[in-house]
């Protein structure tokens, strides 16, 4: 899955816990979670941003989920591992460290991105 706002969509409603709301056309799109309410038809950059992206990583911490991302010569690859067992699992790569820790933060929650 590339980069953008199918990517942005799946990894707000399954790891961020948004939820998108169709108000129709007048009212259009809002995005809700918990008391918060974002007001814009596409609030997300998750997968194009790396300030975004750190937010999953964060998200991901909490829950003692601890990503790795590492840098190589044309591409990123992003793994978990998780805190409690020690074990390395989710192996992720991309062109850019935002996709690839997106793919992976997928992947850990259980979306299959084939």
């Amino acid at each position: 899955m590339n980069a953008g706002r199918e990517l942005d969509a799946l990894v707000a409603e399954k790891v961020m816990g948004w939820k998108r709301l169709d108000l129709g056309p007048i009212n259009g799109i809002r995005w809700i979670k918990g008391k918060d309410v974002i007001e814009s038809e596409f609030p997300f950059s998750y997968s194009t941003d790396i300030s975004a992206a750190w937010e999953v990583v964060e998200k991901l911490r909490a829950v003692g989920v601890e990503i790795v991302v590492v840098a190589h010569s044309v591409k990123f690859s992003c793994c978990v591992n998780d805190t409690e067992t020690g074990k390395t699992s989710f192996l992720s790569l991309a062109a850019t460290a935002p996709r690839a820790i997106c793919k992976m933060a997928l992947r850990a929650v259980g979306v299959d991105l084939k």
